[in-house]
Order: structure tokens, then C-alpha cells, then sequence
């Protein structure tokens, strides 16, 4: 009883521990989002010093009949390497309003460090 009490907890820590230190704070799934937007993401553990971490981030529309499409590439904080926040533009030329998957990915020497894809809608400028 009390080795699969441990066996159990230890499990638990060592899922938490598992957890990545990388997030998308904006934008969120399923928001409808402007033609510009504000575009937030944080890994705790990219440094400078590190150059496991000498990463960039891709951020891309997936419309559901064509491939993706690149929507910028927005640049970490110089004062802080490990945040980037910026206001990307999702020129309705290119992205008409409608449903798309946000892609955004963070690559570096070793391969992706973080990847996530959602749904999000953009909506026409003058009715957002």
C-alpha cells in the first residue's frame, strides 16, 4: 500500500516537473481577433548566455484551404530575453475575415522548443 502511495506521488511530481516553462498569454483560443493584435509569449528559461536558447518565434495563419501563411516574427525584449511582445498586422489582403488555426512556434539550434495551434477568428475592420 505504501510503495503505490509513492509510486503515485511521485508520478504527480514528476508530471509537474515535466511542465514547460513556456506560454502564449495573447492571443487566446478561440479569440476574435482585429486586423493588428497584440501578441504575447514568455519562456522563463531562454537567456542570452544560453545558446540552447538562441531562438526565434514564427507565428502563422492556417487558413483551412491553403498552407500556412507567416504572419511575422516577432523578436524577443533585449532588456528581457524572455519575453516578446509585439502588435502584429493580419493584412486583410491576405487573411480575409473568417475562421484560421494560430500557429506559433519557437525554434532554435536544438529544434522546437515550444509549438502550439488553436482556432481564432479574424473579423472584417470596420465590424470587430
Amino acid at each position: 500500500m505504501q510503495f503505490a502511495l509513492l509510486a503515485a506521488f511521485t508520478a504527480v511530481l514528476g508530471a509537474v516537473g515535466a511542465m514547460g516553462s513556456a506560454a502564449l498569454y495573447s492571443p487566446l483560443t478561440g479569440e476574435t481577433l482585429a486586423e493588428t493584435f497584440y501578441f504575447k509569449y514568455i519562456n522563463t528559461e531562454r537567456t542570452v548566455s544560453n545558446p540552447k536558447y538562441a531562438t526565434s518565434l514564427q507565428v502563422s495563419l492556417y487558413p483551412d484551404k491553403d498552407g500556412f501563411k507567416l504572419i511575422g516574427q516577432p523578436a524577443f525584449s533585449d532588456s528581457d530575453p524572455t519575453t516578446s511582445e509585439a502588435t502584429l498586422r493580419a493584412d486583410p489582403a491576405t487573411f480575409p475575415k473568417g475562421a484560421y488555426q494560430f500557429s506559433v512556434k519557437e525554434v532554435g539550434p536544438r529544434g522546437t522548443v515550444f509549438s502550439d495551434m488553436f482556432p481564432v477568428t479574424l473579423c472584417s475592420p470596420d465590424a470587430c
